[in-house]
């Protein structure tokens, strides 16, 4: 199920001319799930399309160069914030134990600091990373 999902969204991906935007951001958003979790849908086909809007819009904003740099950062700030918050998230199927859960939040934090780290030093912008031919 999971395989299909990811097989869909890697699809319209590379149908929209945003593969490469999508995979980046793909593997960022698996990366922060490993140590977050995440909320589960009640349905799988809910489940493709907030995955797919995540993965590929951020693609689709990555392409159109619409942030500045500290403007990226602030948003992976906050979500740094929301971490500290709500991470990390089990499901009924996939419970979180109590004493795993700090250690979890913190390797949540770290994550998205690490993005931050290395967001902020990317030359022109964030998604600078996107450009054709850049080696970053």
């Amino acid at each position: 199920d999971n395989l299909l999902k990811m097989v869909c969204i890697i699809i319209v991906a590379a149908l929209t001319g945003l593969l490469r935007e999508t995979l980046i951001v793909f593997i960022g958003f698996g990366v922060l799930r490993l140590s977050a979790g995440g909320r589960h849908m009640d349905r799988s086909s809910t489940c493709l399309l907030l995955s797919g809007l995540i993965t590929i819009g951020g693609g689709f904003l990555a392409r159109l160069h619409i942030l500045a740099r500290w403007e990226c950062i602030i948003a992976l700030l906050v979500s740094c914030i929301v971490a500290s918050v709500y991470a990390p998230s089990g499901t009924v199927n996939n419970p979180i134990h109590e004493k795993y859960k700090k250690v979890l939040k913190v390797r949540s934090i770290v994550t998205i600091g690490i993005f931050v780290i290395l967001f902020a030093r990317v030359k022109n912008s964030l998604y600078g990373i996107f450009l054709p031919g850049n080696t970053y």
